[in-house]
């Protein structure tokens, strides 16, 4: 765009079929889902990696970054979740909540830097 503003477009998978559309180089959310449905993600790279997981949800730059195969994940913030892989049932609001999880299911996380 010509006056230097960014575009977005929430990026929905259903079916395991996903939509893109960008205006600049960002990495764009849900870039490697294959078979994964029913994923909602907002936000620079949210949900990039994911590949199979289902029914997750990741709002903010690097939301569920790390996601291949975990399903049924919310994750609110700013690099909430952000190592996540395989891990499912988790919910994180903040900025870096549950950060570090990989595996880990059925977590809860509220704030900044929660768990």
């Amino acid at each position: 765009m010509s006056d230097g503003v960014t575009a977005w477009i929430v990026l929905v998978s259903v079916g395991g079929v996903s939509g893109s559309f960008f205006t600049d180089q960002r990495p764009l959310p849900l870039l490697f889902n294959t078979t994964g449905t029913e994923n909602t993600a907002v936000g620079t790279a949210a949900l990039e990696f994911n590949e199979t997981g289902s029914n997750n949800t990741a709002v903010g730059a690097f939301a569920l970054f790390s996601n291949t195969e975990g399903d049924t994940n919310t994750a609110s913030g700013e690099f909430a979740l952000y190592f996540n892989t395989t891990g499912g049932g988790n919910t994180a609001t903040g900025y870096n909540a549950l950060y570090c999880n990989t595996t880990g299911a059925f977590n809860t996380a509220t704030g900044l830097l929660a768990l």
